[in-house]
């Protein structure tokens, strides 16, 4: 299912997620199972700045975790970073498991973290940052 994320930016993910807004940035969970959650944050960094140049100011991965680049465009439109890692909950309880990702644009960056419980959902993590998209004309529904 397409997720308008922004007037410019949507991602696919199941009909399963509920969204809300917090702390002006966009949450969305999945009770499974496996339990997901996706968080959406956008920032608008200077347009003057590729966007190669506003993901190194946006910080490198920690050390001993898998880096994973997509570079996309060819005319230097989009740039892709993330790292997957598997980290402690935040209650301490379990390994959660998670896809820290940037997106960039000229004016836009699009960070979005993917946590799962499970191991294995690293390829639902990569297929779902894959599938977000800028559109140029803005979409005409907004996310619920």
């Amino acid at each position: 299912m397409r997720r308008v994320l922004t007037p410019h930016w949507s991602i696919d993910l199941d009909e399963s997620f509920e969204s809300r807004v917090v702390d002006g940035d966009l949450k969305m969970v999945s009770a499974g199972p496996p339990m997901r959650t996706v968080l959406v944050s956008v920032l608008v960094p200077p347009a003057s700045l590729a966007p190669f140049e506003v993901l190194s100011q946006a910080g490198a991965a920690p050390d001993g975790v898998e880096v994973l680049e997509r570079i996309g465009g060819g005319d230097d439109d989009e740039a892709r970073l993330g790292h997957w890692c598997a980290e402690e909950a935040m209650d301490g309880s379990a390994t959660q498991y998670s896809l820290y990702c940037s997106t960039a644009r000229r004016g836009q960056l699009v960070r979005i973290t993917f946590v799962s419980d499970v191991a294995a959902d690293k390829s639902w993590a990569l297929d779902s940052w894959n599938s977000l998209e800028f559109q140029v004309t803005p979409h005409p529904e907004t996310f619920d």
